[in-house]
């Protein structure tokens, strides 16, 4: 079996869209210069794992990363990562599985799992008016 990468790309875009602080959400990554509606969004292709089969007949299970870059204005009169903290807790939210008795986020159903996954980095802008977020997203697929 194959995996619709697309429809998982649009799936999780769509999710992200809908994410109420953001003023640019795109899939294709622009320098923070050129962005001039912030705070904002992009989701990039990363990486995707594939395990080595671990039984004949068993269906792999394919792990895709994702990275999501959060870029917002932080004047120098503010404290630099209070913005960028907010941004990051609404993506969390978004992410989260939908109901109280839901365990996964499967982007309706494309995937196993969704949700963040890794190492976040946060520049928060101390020594300058822009700060960015960097956050992996992890992706559970069966192939």
């Amino acid at each position: 079996m194959s995996i619709d990468r697309e429809s998982i790309m649009e799936a999780l875009f769509a999710l992200l869209k809908a994410c109420p602080p953001f003023l640019t959400v795109e899939r294709r990554v622009r320098p923070w210069s050129s962005v001039v509606e912030q705070p904002a969004l992009f989701l990039s292709n990363s990486k995707e794992e594939w395990p080595d089969p671990a039984a004949r007949g068993l269906p792999r299970k394919v792990v895709i990363t994702v990275e999501l870059l959060i870029y917002c204005k932080t004047p120098l009169s503010e404290v630099p990562s209070r913005q960028l903290n907010c941004l990051v807790r609404a993506i969390e939210e978004v992410l989260a599985p939908a109901g109280a008795m839901a365990n996964w986020q499967t982007l309706g159903g494309l995937v196993q799992h969704c949700w963040i996954g890794g190492e976040l980095q946060h520049f928060p802008g101390d020594l300058a008016e822009q700060a960015f977020a960097q956050i992996p997203v992890k992706i559970l697929v069966t192939a």
